[in-house]
């Protein structure tokens, strides 16, 4: 759907194309200003639906105001709050990030350059991960999303962002023998003493902020963020950070008003039950204005769409929309409403079943109050005054002759109020879809441990379309994350990354080629969203393991993996020894493949021809170098080498064959003619040569031009 500013829309009342800057200002306030109307029933109900989460579960609006307080307690009345709501929510909230989803790139092709490219996409996603903080994020957008339904992402290249990053200046034209300038083999031109030229520094890198449904302001007609022709975020901010981030602008301060700074300033300071927490404060933030970011969508007006910053009547920034032609908002839901473009949260399905369950709780504690102290009778004339018995215990009391003093038992609740318990137990495991183990209907006879954890497995995939949709926005969002570096890096970056260890940091260089040749396909690496439980899990995959199925089950590389399946925890540090041997063993083929760092010696099989290998030594781990290098000599790579390089690596792999099976090692072949006479008296014959690249590396050699 396009934006046509020609054609009159229904929702509001613009005829034509803004023309000027201050046309399109007025055309952003207006558009926020007859969108409150309609969003301050939606930020009344999210406030709500907080308050009721948070704890403060007596609350009511006002006629006419619609604002939300706290009445007062004018009778005594009990009034408690035994708050399940909260419970509820962060068990939701704890199922949906507890597998940690991990995107990953797919490969344009089979071919392994593709593999090796999309790996490295995979590793970019991981540190713009690490370095976001995506998994607090990622926390917090779900809490949003359960309390009011609805959250969004923000990703964005800002160019204050990242560390400076030194720009050289590259040749331009046809690289021959004959040059005017020096050059390396990137063609980046070098001074006199062989250093790249520098010309300037850049910066600039992606971010991720998390947009609350209170800060949207949505067309009144779209279901989806790309049906929209254009939709604004407004966010609060100090003037001294506007006018640091756009010097030319000279914001001043401004007085917001609308229902969602009123009831945003009320969450930011909610206390306990104190009532004058939710009703309007006199006090105003003088030094912050609110900046409005339009998205336009791409139209005939605006071919590449349309991004503008606005503050407090002035206009901070016009650009495009980023190169991918999408507004930048990824939006998730917790319960999805047919035909509206705002979620429903948990926590609103849950206010009737709470507040019932507290005027339960209150009535049976006003009943225990007024009953639960001892009640006497006694009969007329008895001579026991009214002050005389005051329930103290050390009472004196005399009594006339023929009377006597007998204890009032109080009537018990009836039945179908102390029921109400049970239904509304049953009422919150209805709206919220979780039981809790020891409630779960089991079938008679059946004591299995595996029964109940089969029907905890059957409440989470009642969270499948939530965590579907979930997911899919991490797709996006990571989609879009390689598409704001494929527009904004120019330019070789370093970048590292951590694993679950400090010791474990890998360090991967992107260039712009490796960015521009990525397939933009994002996925993420657990496909089971109806995941079973964890101990169901676990007991599959060690039965898996019994069977053989995942491989040799003496092998490193199995047993770590299985250890991973299992969640076992710091599996790195198990397997050190392990890791630096694949790392080393990826290096090596990395040498293979690029022809770099090899060595000239002469083949063993072959006489005067000469191979170009990298050595082979006792102490490596030679059955996880030998799975390492024969991935590479399966794939259309190894075909790809020359035959110097490809008969270096088959003979890298037979020293390692050798260090594994020393008994096996084939001896030297022998001369023409039959074998050699024996040894002139007896004895033991010579052990067989050593096998060639064993021991110390040989000494470097300047390699020769090699044709590919």
């Amino acid at each position: 759907m396009a934006i046509d500013f020609n054609t009159a829309q229904a929702h509001t009342n613009e005829t034509k194309k803004p023309e000027t800057e201050g046309e399109l200002i007025a055309l952003v306030q207006k558009r926020c200003k007859d969108a409150e109307s309609v969003l301050q029933d939606f930020h009344r109900q999210w406030f709500l639906n907080i308050c009721m989460r948070r704890g403060i579960q007596y609350v009511q609006t006002q006629q006419g105001t619609g604002q939300i307080y706290v009445p007062e307690n004018d009778d005594n009345t009990v009034r408690i709050s035994i708050n399940r709501m909260v419970g509820a929510y962060q068990t939701r909230q704890a199922k949906l990030v507890k597998d940690t989803p991990e995107l990953f790139v797919v490969p344009a092709t089979s071919q392994e350059e593709d593999k090796d490219v999309a790996r490295k996409g995979s590793k970019l996603l991981r540190w713009v991960w690490q370095n976001c903080h995506m998994i607090d994020k990622n926390m917090t957008a779900i809490g949003w999303a359960i309390d009011v339904g609805t959250c969004f992402y923000h990703p964005y290249w800002n160019p204050d962002s990242g560390i400076d990053i030194p720009i050289f200046k590259k040749y331009e034209g046809e690289i021959t023998e004959n040059m005017p300038v020096k050059v390396d083999e990137e063609g980046y031109e070098l001074d006199a003493e062989g250093q790249r030229i520098q010309e300037g520094l850049t910066t600039g890198d992606v971010e991720i902020d998390l947009v609350n449904a209170f800060d949207v302001v949505n067309d009144g007609i779209s279901t989806t963020v790309e049906d929209h022709d254009m939709i604004i975020v407004q966010k609060a901010m100090t003037v001294k950070r506007i006018n640091e981030r756009w010097p030319k602008a000279n914001v001043t301060a401004e007085k917001d008003i609308s229902t969602r700074v009123y009831y945003q300033q009320r969450l930011m300071s909610m206390v306990g039950g104190n009532q004058s927490k939710l009703m309007p404060d006199t006090n105003t933030q003088d030094e912050q204005a609110i900046v409005r970011m339009l998205f336009v969508s791409k139209c005939p007006d605006y071919p590449d769409g349309l991004t503008a910053y606005v503050a407090n009547g002035k206009m901070l920034e016009m650009k495009t929309l980023p190169a991918h032609g999408k507004i930048p908002l990824i939006r998730i839901t917790d319960i999805e409403v047919s035909g509206a473009f705002w979620g429903v949260g948990t926590m609103e399905n849950m206010i009737p079943a709470q507040k019932g369950y507290n005027r339960l709780w209150s009535q049976v504690l006003e009943n225990g109050n007024n009953l639960g102290n001892i009640k006497a009778w006694t009969t007329k004339n008895s001579g026991i005054l009214e002050t005389a018995y005051n329930d103290s215990g050390c009472e004196v009391l005399e009594l006339e002759p023929g009377h006597s003093l007998n204890q009032l038992q109080p009537a018990s609740l009836p039945a179908h109020v102390t029921g109400q318990f049970e239904w509304y137990n049953g009422a919150f495991e209805d709206v919220t879809g979780m039981h809790e183990v020891s409630n779960a209907k089991v079938p008679a006879g059946v004591k299995s441990g595996k029964a109940i954890l089969a029907l905890q497995e059957q409440d989470d995939t009642r969270l499948a379309p939530t965590k579907i949709r979930y997911y899919r926005a991490l797709e996006e969002l990571g989609l879009q994350i390689l598409q704001l570096y494929e527009e904004n890096q120019n330019e070789q970056r370093t970048y590292r990354i951590t694993g679950d260890t400090f010791s474990e940091i890998e360090e991967f260089d992107i260039t712009e080629s490796d960015i521009a040749s990525l397939n933009k396909d994002v996925r993420i690496q657990s496909e089971n969203i109806i995941a079973a439980h964890k101990r169901i899990q676990q007991e599959q995959v060690l039965d898996m393991y019994e069977k053989g199925l995942f491989g040799d089950q003496q092998s490193p590389d199995v047993r770590k993996k299985v250890l991973q399946l299992l969640e076992f925890g710091n599996v790195s540090e198990l397997f050190d020894d392990v890791n630096l041997d694949e790392s080393m063993a990826r290096k090596e083929n990395e040498q293979f493949i690029n022809s770099e760092g090899l060595v000239e010696i002469e083949s063993p099989t072959e006489p005067g021809k000469m191979v170009f290998s990298v050595p082979a030594y006792e102490f490596e781990d030679q059955e996880i170098h030998l799975q390492t290098h024969n991935k590479l000599r399966k794939s259309p790579r190894y075909r790809q080498m020359s035959e110097a390089v490809r008969k270096g690596l088959d003979l890298h792999c037979k020293v390692h064959e050798n260090f594994l099976n020393p008994n096996q090692a084939a001896p030297a072949e022998p001369p023409p003619g039959g074998p050699p006479p024996p040894v002139v008296g007896g004895g033991v014959p010579p052990p067989p040569p050593t096998p060639v690249g064993a021991g110390s590396p040989p000494p470097p050699v300047p390699l020769p031009p090699m044709a590919k």
